[in-house]
């Protein structure tokens, strides 16, 4: 009779702790299900942000080449501006040497100019009266203007200060 009473208690025993496997395996499929929920919505939005991201790549793959091709045309309008901008300053430069050339030429070639009465253009004009400082100090000369001036070509004489200017302005072009 012992043995019936303590068989029957094993087996309540192992009644009792099936039941709290049970318990225990159903929260935790119940997390399962629960997770697996939150997962299919996490899939879910995955697949939307894909997406968005493919239509992002492909409106910056359009937009590059729009503005690869834009910025080619560019690049090719300054190449033909500076093409021509090169033209320009050789036709100038040849231009300037061939006035350069005819002035020299014009210079050596032109008559002393005559004014009435015989006299050189210097000698002809009338001399200004001068007036003499008294008692203040003598001043030096003041320094001539430092700077790089072109040197006169066959040691001759250039002509005005435009003339100088001019062929000074030439010249760093060259």
């Amino acid at each position: 009779m012992w043995y019936g009473i303590i068989l029957d208690l094993i087996v309540a025993g192992l009644l009792v702790a099936t039941i709290w496997y049970c318990v225990l395996l159903n929260r935790r499929l119940t997390t399962l299900r629960d997770a697996q929920v939150e997962m299919q919505r996490l899939i879910q939005e995955f697949d939307r942000a894909t997406q968005t991201a493919q239509g992002s790549i492909s409106d910056l793959r359009r937009a590059s080449e729009k503005a690869g091709s834009e910025l080619q045309a560019r690049i090719d309008a300054a190449k033909e501006i500076g093409d021509e901008l090169a033209y320009a300053v050789e036709a100038g430069n040849r231009l300037a040497e061939r006035l350069t050339e005819r002035v020299t030429d014009a210079r050596r070639t032109a008559p002393a100019p005559v004014v009435p009465g015989g006299l050189p253009p210097a000698a002809a004009m009338p001399a200004a009266p001068v007036s003499r400082p008294t008692a203040q100090p003598v001043s030096p000369p003041a320094e001539a203007p430092r700077g790089p001036a072109a040197p006169p070509r066959g040691g001759a004489d250039r002509g005005s200060q435009a003339e100088r200017d001019l062929m000074q302005a030439l010249q760093r072009f060259k």
